[in-house]
């Protein structure tokens, strides 16, 4: 009796990271759409000069939002607090901190867009900008129902934005009038008409307005919890996105282009180890701390993302130039080196990212911001060291490294918590492997009667 409900769960489990990860891929198929018809009508500078605009108000966003979206997760997924107060927090913080975004980038804008946004016109920063409120309430309101579990809603309300301006720019080129500043304009009009169906989603499961007004005690919790969870969030972030700025500042905005797509058909690699990450903490939320199964769990599913991320890397690392010439022209085949090298990086990040969430599912979240903030250093370093010596090359190099610095912490550090293998998350042991043999052989030999 006590195996069926946790039967019933992992089927639920597995149900939702294959949902997830179906998102995810039209998601990151959608971007990588946008940008392949970039590519193609704009050339490398230009291809460039749109990642780094679009990239703008999320990196602002990733600085504004207090770990509000992890917060809600956990303290939702673990039954400390109603999705009502939760959202009366989330839509109070959100209003706060737009308003302060959008003074905050128009600051940037006017007195340091050289510095940061070399070559790329004040006008079209100002439009990716006005989309920064929208991408904070579509982040407020998809944590409010992945807390809740409810995966379709939550999955729907975070690919609505990337079809949506893939649909847009797909007419655009069709009447031969793909530009830049259209782009932009494009790219943050979808932002904003997402933010507003992500509100008739959550509309539908609780209220909105009259959800109560945050007492004072889940402010606390959610502010303290939340913020160690920023930062850690914040530095993966910087971590996932500093390369491409140091490549446009060191190496040129061409360089940044061709980076740009190497990073993009990483990240398509990537969503593998999101889809099970996304499920992971507010299922891992949900069991106890003495739960002894809870120590099994993350191992288990760490070494399942690592392994089918170690698959679909292997596999595009092979035919890379082919890949990469067919979507993006032959201009873009120089970035193919550079891809082969992100995807280890790509691999690394997918174990650590489920041994993340297993310590943030416990509450703690500062062991995380420790170990992000080594990494952030590590690549930092090494792009400042290894860009001026061998180009977006060096970039990939230092951003792997980094990744694989941050899983030999997380694997160190929860083998010592926890009392688990060093390797559990890597690979089977030899007992499971002969547990496994074991069964195998009883199942052919109950056949064989």
């Amino acid at each position: 009796m006590i195996n069926k409900p946790r039967k019933r769960e992992q089927q639920s489990s597995a149900s939702a990271i294959a949902m997830t990860y179906a998102r995810q891929f039209l998601t990151g198929a959608a971007q990588l759409g946008l940008i392949l018809i970039s590519a193609r009508t704009l050339g490398a500078t230009q291809t460039g000069h749109l990642a780094l605009a679009l990239v703008f108000p999320k990196v602002l966003a990733a600085f504004l939002n207090l770990g509000m979206g992890s917060a809600n997760v956990y303290f939702i997924a673990s039954r400390q607090v109603a999705p009502q107060t939760a959202w009366a927090y989330a839509r109070n913080l959100t209003t706060i901190m737009s308003l302060l975004g959008l003074c905050l980038g128009a600051v940037v804008i006017s007195i340091a867009s050289e510095l940061f946004f070399a070559g790329i016109d004040e006008s079209a920063l100002a439009i990716s900008l006005i989309a920064l409120p929208c991408i904070l309430l579509v982040s407020a309101t998809a944590s409010i129902l992945q807390g809740m579990q409810d995966f379709p809603a939550f999955n729907r309300a975070v690919l609505f934005q990337p079809v949506l301006a893939f649909f847009g720019v797909v007419i655009l080129w069709l009447f031969d009038t793909v530009n830049l500043k259209l782009l932009i304009i494009l790219v943050s009009l979808s932002h904003g008409i997402a933010g507003i169906s992500a509100l008739v989603a959550l509309s539908l499961r609780i209220p909105l307005v009259s959800g109560g007004v945050p007492t004072g005690q889940y402010a606390r919790k959610a502010f303290g919890y939340g913020v160690k969870s920023h930062l850690s969030n914040l530095l993966t972030y910087l971590n996932y996105r500093t390369d491409i700025f140091l490549v446009n500042a060191i190496a040129g905005p061409s360089a940044a282009g061709l980076y740009a797509i190497a990073i993009r058909l990483a990240e398509q690699v990537w969503l593998i180890s999101q889809a099970f990450a996304t499920i992971a903490l507010p299922r891992f939320s949900t069991l106890t701390i003495t739960d002894n199964a809870r120590n099994k769990v993350a191992p288990q599913m760490a070494r399942i993302a690592l392994w089918l991320t170690i698959s679909a890397a292997g596999l595009l690392a092979v035919c890379a130039e082919p890949l990469i010439a067919l979507l993006f022209g032959a201009e873009f085949v120089a970035s193919s080196a550079t891809f082969r090298i992100l995807l280890i990086g790509v691999v690394a990040l997918s174990a650590s990212q489920i041994l993340a969430s297993d310590l943030a599912s416990r509450g703690l979240v500062g062991m995380n911001l420790t170990i992000m903030a080594l990494v952030l250093f590590v690549n930092i370093a090494g792009n400042l060291k290894l860009i001026p010596e061998y180009g977006i090359e060096g970039a990939a190099m230092a951003t792997s490294g980094a990744f694989a610095a941050g899983l030999a912490a997380r694997l160190f550090l929860t083998s010592m918590l926890f009392n688990t293998k060093l390797w559990s998350p890597l690979a089977r042991s030899g007992s499971e492997i002969r547990n496994i043999y074991r069964d195998i052989r009883g199942h052919r030999h109950h056949n064989n009667r």
